[in-house]
């Protein structure tokens, strides 16, 4: 008996809802489904329409409540393919088999509600019944969920013999424990219960001797499986390590790069058998060209942060020389030097072609002001200053006649 988790497989489910072909209907007459139709019901669904998620109900009857959404739908060779998330009601009625049948509502010339565009076929939802209008419909059963995982397992893993093939699509499938692989502790158990053919089956890659399994460890690579319950049992964490592996996560994994494509379509089917998405292939030197490329932005990055820095370090420099040059000219008029010379001096410092220091040898070469003239002049000024101050304040003492 194949073990699978109610959760994996019984609330998840395809079915194809709207078969190809034509029939009677007592009320709509004449009723045709054809593959541009359900291919326009696909495109809509796309499109985000209907703009809500299309229930499961019971007889179309929206008042006894949802027992689930379509989330997906597919438009196959043989009819319009629904994904349904059943809740729990709608679970227990199909597993006590209260219904057997869907019953597809959808309407040939949908008009857009947001535009008021004709956009055709809309699937709106499916109800679920004992008595389908379609005469093709088939009924539901939960096997159909384990039918499409076994033959995802059997495609994903094509390079193994039939026997093992079958062996690893009868495998259970765990969907919620982490990943905690030791070569030493699962390997050798696995070894030890299903001899290296079940080792095999757990792994990803195997390095062949002559089309032969080798009795070595090092040549099985990127396992996913291992025994749990005394079962070799799939696991989600494992694969989702396995895919990271073979895309260069720790290290990466030493397989020829010939085969890593192939190696990478097998995982990349298990990832969909549990209803994920893949992420994009790349090989080693791909990931070596995407690391050089960070590096490179990195680079990059630093090179503009130094520039940045740079600047704010010349921008406090020139600030800095600017208080020095002043400072310096305060100092070099206060012991004598003309200003005329000394600023003639500093346009040479300020364009880059002397510094202070010979600055100050050269303004040592030049004129100072005479002493005695500084001496002579402040002394005038202030004899003048001293006269104007006397005269002002005889004039009000009235020692000068007033001329009338």
């Amino acid at each position: 008996m194949v073990e699978l988790t109610t959760k994996f497989v019984k609330n998840d489910l395809w079915h194809n809802a709207l078969p190809l072909g034509k029939f009677f209907h007592n009320v709509y007459g004449e009723i045709e489904i054809t593959a541009d139709i359900i291919k326009r019901m696909e495109q809509n669904f796309k499109n985000g329409l209907p703009h809500y998620k299309p229930p499961v109900t019971i007889g179309h009857k929206d008042d006894m409540g949802s027992f689930g959404f379509v989330d997906e739908v597919e438009a196959r060779e043989d009819g319009l393919w629904v994904h349904l998330v059943l809740n729990e009601e709608g679970t227990k009625l199909l597993e006590e088999e209260k219904f057997n049948y869907l019953s597809a509502e959808f309407v040939e010339d949908y008009v857009d509600p947001k535009t008021g565009e004709r956009v055709g076929a809309v699937f709106l939802g499916v109800a679920l019944t004992n008595r389908p209008a379609h005469p093709y419909m088939e009924k539901l059963k939960f096997t159909e969920a384990f039918e499409n995982i076994k033959s995802a397992i059997m495609r994903a893993f094509s390079f193994l013999t039939n026997d093992d093939v079958i062996k690893l699509a009868d495998m259970p499938v765990d969907t919620e424990s982490s990943w905690d692989w030791d070569w030493a502790r699962d390997a050798n158990a696995i070894i030890e219960a299903l001899g290296w053919s079940g080792l095999a089956r757990a792994c990803a890659y195997v390095e062949r001797e002559n089309g032969k399994l080798p009795e070595k460890k090092e040549a099985y690579k990127l396992p996913f499986a291992k025994l749990k319950n005394g079962k070799l049992t799939i696991y989600r964490s494992g694969v989702i390590a396995a895919m990271k592996a073979l895309l260069g996560a720790r290290g990466g994994v030493d397989i020829p790069a010939k085969e890593k494509k192939s190696v990478y379509n097998k995982l990349a089917r298990l990832y969909r058998v549990f209803d994920m998405t893949p992420p994009e292939f790349h090989n080693e030197q791909e990931v070596e060209s995407m690391e050089l490329e960070q590096v490179r932005n990195e680079l990059e990055e630093t090179k503009k942060l130094l520039e940045e820095k740079d600047k704010e370090i010349a921008e406090l420099k020139q600030q800095l020389i600017e208080h020095e040059i002043k400072a310096f000219k305060t100092e070099k008029v206060a012991e004598g030097y003309k200003p005329a010379n000394v600023d003639k001096v500093l346009e040479m410092v300020k364009e880059g072609k002397i510094d202070l220091k010979a600055a100050d040898g050269i303004i040592s070469l030049t004129e100072k002001v005479k002493l005695e003239q500084q001496y002579v002049s402040n002394t005038t000024t202030a004899q003048e200053d001293v006269s104007k101050v006397a005269l002002e304040d005889a004039k009000k003492m009235g020692y000068f006649k007033k001329e009338v």
